[in-house]
């Protein structure tokens, strides 16, 4: 691991981690930080419990989470 052709392939890979580290923090100071990317259980009526996950809904939309959709990143 110590010749001269791995240190390019590791600059490469920090390089790379600082930029991820810099477009992630900026994204959770435009767009806020959750502790979980699921929504909220409904109860068993089917309501949708009050809380700060989703928009709120317009009639006849479907819900939208606050903090945009997850799975892009995924």
């Amino acid at each position: 691991m110590n010749e001269l052709r791995y240190w390019g392939k590791h600059d490469v890979g920090e390089i790379w981690v600082e930029a991820l580290w810099i477009v992630l923090h900026r994204l959770i100071l435009k767009h806020g930080f959750s502790s979980t990317l699921f929504p909220p259980q409904p109860p068993e009526d089917g309501s949708v419990p009050a809380g700060d996950f989703y928009r709120s809904q317009a009639v006849g939309k479907p819900l939208v989470p606050k903090h945009g959709n997850a799975l892009m990143v995924q």
